[in-house]
């Protein structure tokens, strides 16, 4: 039951950010991942394969010059990761 909650609240809160992305965030989402479907896509399969507790990123990689989705246990900051 949790699972669906928190599928149809991430469904909802990025179904809503579609509606405000606009200049060059929504240009660096469709470089990066080639629409903001498959940013969805993309963002829904790596948060749904967390197990237990965690956060889903989208962060800017300063190395690469680009968006990245990645995860992080618990309280981890992104930053741990380089990001």
């Amino acid at each position: 039951m949790l699972y669906f909650i928190l599928s149809v609240m991430l469904y909802c809160i990025l179904r809503a950010m579609l509606c405000f992305i606009v200049g060059d965030i929504k240009e660096l989402i469709d470089r990066d991942f080639s629409s903001f479907d498959k940013f969805r896509e993309l963002m829904s399969a790596k948060t749904v394969a967390i197990q237990g507790s965690g956060w889903g990123w989208l962060a800017w990689n300063p190395r690469h010059q680009r968006l990245r989705l990645t995860t992080c246990p618990n309280q981890d900051p992104v930053s741990m990761q380089g990001m």
